[in-house]
């Protein structure tokens, strides 16, 4: 399986489409394959695709936090798009919604 895919859109920002499981036994793959698509985007943007993620453990986490990182030292943002309710929850969890700029709905278990 792949687990990411990387392009660049229009205006040369990274996008990222992350798929399936992203957890410590695919994370170290996930991140070199972004490095290597950031080096083909020179826009400062990043948009991450997280529809077709069924879970993230604490690495697929970091690797969330690690395209913030990469983010910020291109002077530019982070988007998270399409996170199942799942993921949110989780990032909810972990206290990295809103840092990580994920959609702004609470967690389906407060009600």
């Amino acid at each position: 399986m792949e687990w990411v895919n990387t392009t660049a859109d229009a205006e040369g920002n990274l996008v990222v489409a992350l798929r399936g499981d992203i957890d410590f036994t695919n994370s170290a793959d996930v991140i070199r394959t972004i490095r290597a698509g950031a080096a083909d985007a020179a826009g400062p943007d990043i948009e991450v695709d997280l529809a077709a993620v069924t879970f993230l453990d604490s690495s697929g986490i970091a690797v969330l936090v690690r395209l913030l990182h990469l983010a910020e030292q291109r002077a530019g943002q982070l988007r998270l798009l399409h996170p199942p309710e799942k993921v949110r929850d989780q990032l909810y969890l972990a206290g990295l919604a809103e840092l990580l700029g994920a959609p702004d709905a609470p967690p389906s278990w407060l009600g």
